[in-house]
C-alpha cells in the first residue's frame, strides 16, 4: 500500500519524501571544518570561527558551526569516546555553549562503523552511549559517515543512530553521509534530514559539475525535513575562479542542498563574502515550499535549473558550461585600456559567455503570458518578458533568477521541475530491505 501511494504521488508530480519528524524542515546551512582545516582543528580555530559567523554570517541564515573528523582520540573503559585533550583540552562542552550564547548551533561528526574515515573511533555499536554523549554537550548536528562499515547494512546502521538521537529528546539535525552508493534518495527521507548523493567534492571546477550531474533527477524524492545533500561548498578555497564558484553556489542552492560553508571563514576574500551572502539566492534555498529544483533542459553545455517557490515564483539557474575560448559572441576586451585602445584580434578579447533562453513552457508558466524577471545575484529587476527571457551567462558561470507571472491563471498548479521529463516516472518498486545487509 505504501509503495502504492508513492507512485501515485509521483505520477502526480509531487514529493514523495516522508522526512523525520524532528522539527527541521528547511536545508542546514553553516559551516564545517572538514574542507579546507581536514583533521587540523582546535578550540582556537572553532572559537575564532564562531566569532566571525556570529558577526558576518549568521545574518544570512548560516547558524551551525559543525566539527568534522578528528575531535575524538580514543575509548576509555567504560567505551565512552575521548575528546582529544591536546585540541581541545577543555572539551566540547564550552565550544557548544560558547557557539549556543553567540546565537549559533553546534554540529559534530561521527562515523557508522568502527572507525572515522580519519581513523578515530566510530560509533558502530556504540550508537546510544554517543548519541547521550552529543546531548549532554549540546550537540544540535551530527554528519554520520560511512568508513569501515563492517559491511553491515545500511539501513540498519543509518536508523539505528536516528532513533538513538530521537531517544535523547534533544532535536539534532541529521545528516547522512553514506556517498550515494545504495541510492540513498529511495530510502533517506524518514531516516534522515539530509542525505549525500556522491562521495567527496573536491575545489575544482569539473569536480563541482560530476557531483551536480550525478544529482540530477533527484529532487522528486526531497521534500521538506528531507533533502539530497550535493556536499559542503568549496566556495573562497582557492581551486576555482568567482564565475565558477557563483555556479557552484547556485546549483546547490537551487536544488536545495544544505549549504554548509567549506572554507576559513576568518580570511575570506570580499568576492568570496559577497558569493556565500547573496541573500536572494539564499532564500531559494530556503523557501518554505521545500520543493527541490532540478534540471529542465540542457543542450550540449547549456543547462537549465528551475524549481517552484512558495509564492507561485519560478527560481531558475541558467549554467554555462562551455570549455571553449573561441566561441563566436560576447567577446570583453583584455587589452591594456591605459596605454592603448583595444582592438578586434584575439590577443585582446576573450569570450566571456553566451546568450541562454529560458522558456516560460521550461517552468510552468503560460506560453507567451508577461512574467517579471529579477536577477537575483545583482538584485536586480531585469523589466517584464514574455513567454521567454534571454541574457548572457559567463563561460563556467550561472545567472539565478526569479520570474513571477503577472496573473495566477498562467502558472501551473503544483507544477514540479521533474514533470513532462523522465524523471517524472514513477520510481522502481523497490524493496529497501536489500539495502541492510552488503554483498
Amino acid at each position: 500500500m505504501a509503495t502504492t501511494a508513492r507512485v501515485m504521488l509521483a505520477l502526480a508530480g509531487l514529493a514523495a519524501a516522508e522526512s523525520l519528524d524532528n522539527g527541521m524542515p528547511l536545508p542546514a546551512m553553516g559551516f564545517n571544518t572538514w574542507n579546507h582545516f581536514g583533521l587540523s582543528i582546535d578550540a582556537d580555530l572553532v572559537y575564532a570561527t564562531i566569532d566571525v559567523m556570529a558577526e558576518e554570517l549568521l545574518p544570512f541564515g548560516y547558524d551551525h558551526i559543525n566539527l568534522d573528523d578528528g575531535w575524538a582520540t580514543h575509548r576509555d573503559a567504560e567505551g565512552n569516546i575521548v575528546v582529544d585533550a591536546a585540541k581541545f583540552p577543555h572539551g566540547l562542552k564550552p565550544l557548544a555553549d560558547y557557539a549556543h550564547s553567540k546565537g549559533l548551533k553546534f554540529g559534530i561528526y561521527s562515523d557508522a562503523g568502527n572507525y572515522t574515515c580519519g581513523g578515530q573511533p566510530g560509533s558502530l555499536g556504540y550508537e546510544y552511549q554517543d548519541a547521550q554523549f552529543y546531548a549532554q554537550v549540546g550537540v544540535d548536528f551530527l554528519k554520520y559517515d560511512n568508513c569501515y562499515n563492517e559491511h553491515v547494512g545500511f539501513l540498519d546502521r543509518y536508523e539505528t543512530m536516528r532513533d538513538a538521537l530521537l531517544s535523547t529528546g534533544r532535536p539534532m539535525y541529521y545528516a547522512l553521509c553514506e556517498w550515494g552508493i545504495t541510492n540513498v534518495w529511495r530510502w533517506g527521507a524518514g531516516v534522515a534530514n539530509s542525505w549525500r548523493t556522491t562521495d567527496d567534492i573536491v575545489d575544482d571546477w569539473l569536480d563541482v559539475i560530476r557531483v551536480a550531474d550525478n544529482s540530477r533527477g533527484l529532487a522528486r524524492y526531497a521534500g521538506p525535513g528531507a533533502f539530497n545533500d550535493l556536499d559542503m561548498l568549496e566556495v573562497g578555497n582557492g581551486g576555482m575562479n568567482n564565475d565558477e564558484y557563483t555556479a557552484h553556489f547556485a546549483i546547490w542552492a537551487i536544488v536545495k542542498s544544505p549549504l554548509i560553508i567549506g572554507c576559513d571563514v576568518t580570511n575570506m576574500t570580499e568576492e568570496t563574502k559577497a558569493i556565500l551572502t547573496a541573500d536572494e539566492v539564499i532564500a531559494v534555498n530556503q523557501d518554505a515550499l521545500g520543493v527541490a529544483g532540478d534540471v529542465v533542459w540542457q543542450e550540449g553545455p547549456l543547462i537549465i535549473y528551475a524549481g517552484p517557490l512558495q509564492d507561485g515564483s519560478r527560481a531558475v539557474v541558467m549554467v554555462n558550461r562551455h570549455t571553449h575560448d573561441n566561441a563566436p559572441e560576447s567577446f570583453e576586451c583584455v587589452g591594456d585600456r591605459a596605454n592603448k585602445p583595444c582592438t578586434s584580434t584575439p590577443a585582446d578579447r576573450r569570450w566571456v559567455g553566451e546568450n541562454m533562453t529560458v522558456a516560460w513552457d521550461y517552468i510552468g508558466l503560460r506560453p507567451g503570458s508577461k512574467a517579471k524577471v529579477r536577477d537575483l545575484f545583482a538584485k536586480e529587476d531585469l523589466g517584464d518578458f514574455h513567454g521567454s527571457f534571454s541574457g548572457l551567462v559567463r563561460i563556467h558561470g550561472a545567472r539565478a533568477l526569479k520570474i513571477t507571472a503577472y496573473h495566477s491563471d498562467d502558472v501551473l498548479p503544483n507544477w514540479r521541475p521533474w514533470a513532462n521529463t523522465q524523471a517524472a516516472a514513477a520510481p522502481p518498486d523497490s524493496d529497501s530491505s536489500h539495502y541492510r545487509r552488503e554483498s
